[in-house]
C-alpha cells in the first residue's frame, strides 16, 4: 500500500575515511541517519540520530545495530543501507522518498551516475526512466521495506562482505512475485573501485575469500548464479510517465543509455551487449499480469 509520506532511515556502515560528512547535511529532514562504525572510529555528530560500533562486514554491523536499538525496525518504513564511499544529493533522496511514497517497493536502490565505480551495467542511471523493476539490487546500497528487511536480516551473519545476498534477494522477490525497483531518476555516486570498501582491509586473516563466500551463500540458499539478472520494465521519465515492456522498453533504454559515450570504448560496447542481451526483458505482459509487483505499479500510475 502507498505510503504518502514513508519514514526513511538511512544507516551507513563508515570508516574513519567515510564521505558521508560531505552531503549529510543536505539531507534537512528527510530521513533520519544512523551511522555504525567498523573500525571504532568515533563518528557520532550533527544530523546524526544514532551512532554505533560494530567490528565485521557491513550486513553482520547493519544486524547488530538492529540488535541494539530493536524499536527501530517498527519506527521506519525504508532501510536505506549504504556504504561509507557514496555520495547521496539532496535531489536523490527527495526522489527517492517521493518514489517510496508512491509506489510500495518490497526492495530498490538508487541507480549509479556515469563517473561512478560500478561493476553491474543493470546499476547505470537510464534517463529516460524514472525507474526500472528488476530481480537486482546491488549489496552496497539496497533500500529495503520493513517486511523485506525483516525477512533478509537472517541471512545478514551469513558472511563478512555481502557477496551473494544479490542472489538470495532475488530468490526473496521471485516467492513474492514481485521486483525490486532502480530509481534512474535518483543517482548516487560510487567513489571508490569495487570490492576494495575500507572494511573488507579489516576481514580476519583466516576469513574465506570473497569468491568463497560468495559460493557458499550460493550453496547455502540453492541459488543460480548462471540465471542473468534482468530489466522487467520500466516508467519513463516524462509527463505522462508510460510503463514499457519488452521491445518498446529496450528502444527507449538504448536512446537514455547515450551517457555511456563517457565510458571507455570497450567498456562501453560490454555494458550495452549485456543491457541489450543478457539483462533485456523478457516477460510477456500476460506473464507480467501474474505478478503482485507488476500490478501494483499498473495501479499507483493510473492512480
Amino acid at each position: 500500500m502507498p505510503l504518502s509520506n514513508p519514514r526513511l532511515l538511512i544507516v551507513i556502515r563508515a570508516g574513519r575515511d567515510s564521505i558521508h560528512r560531505s552531503w549529510l547535511w543536505t539531507l534537512r529532514q528527510q530521513a533520519d541517519v544512523a551511522v555504525s562504525s567498523y573500525d571504532g572510529s568515533e563518528l557520532s555528530g550533527p544530523g546524526i540520530r544514532y551512532a554505533h560500533q560494530f567490528a565485521g562486514g557491513k550486513l553482520q554491523g547493519i544486524m547488530a545495530f538492529m540488535e541494539e536499538y530493536p524499536s527501530i525496525i517498527d519506527e521506519y518504513d525504508y532501510f536505506m543501507l549504504l556504504d561509507d564511499d557514496l555520495i547521496l544529493s539532496f535531489d536523490s533522496l527527495r526522489r527517492i522518498v517521493a518514489l517510496l511514497g508512491r509506489f510500495p517497493f518490497p526492495l530498490a536502490s538508487p541507480a549509479l551516475s556515469y563517473d561512478s565505480f560500478f561493476s553491474w551495467p543493470l546499476m547505470l542511471a537510464n534517463d529516460r526512466f524514472l525507474f526500472r523493476c528488476t530481480d537486482f539490487v546491488e549489496v552496497m546500497m539496497p533500500i529495503m521495506s520493513r517486511e523485506f528487511m525483516l525477512a533478509a536480516m537472517p541471512a545478514f551473519n551469513d558472511n563478512f562482505s555481502g557477496w551473494g545476498h544479490e542472489w538470495l534477494w532475488r530468490k526473496m522477490l521471485n516467492e513474492r512475485r514481485t521486483f525490486a525497483a532502480i530509481f534512474d531518476s535518483a543517482p548516487v555516486t560510487h567513489t571508490r573501485p569495487t570490492g576494495r570498501s575500507d572494511f573488507l582491509k579489516d576481514r580476519p586473516p583466516d576469513a574465506p575469500t570473497l569468491q568463497q563466500e560468495l559460493e557458499t551463500m550460493l550453496a547455502k540458499y540453492q541459488l543460480d548464479e548462471s540465471i542473468p539478472f534482468r530489466n522487467y520494465f520500466g516508467v519513463t521519465n516524462g509527463d505522462p510517465p508510460r510503463l514499457l515492456i519488452q521491445d518498446t522498453f529496450v528502444e527507449v533504454a538504448r536512446e537514455g543509455y547515450r551517457n555511456m559515450q563517457s565510458l571507455p570504448e570497450d567498456t562501453m560496447t560490454s555494458c550495452i551487449h549485456t543491457l541489450t542481451y543478457d539483462s533485456r526483458p523478457i516477460a510477456s505482459v500476460a506473464d507480467l499480469q501474474k505478478t503482485q509487483g507488476f500490478r501494483l505499479v499498473a495501479e499507483a500510475l493510473r492512480a
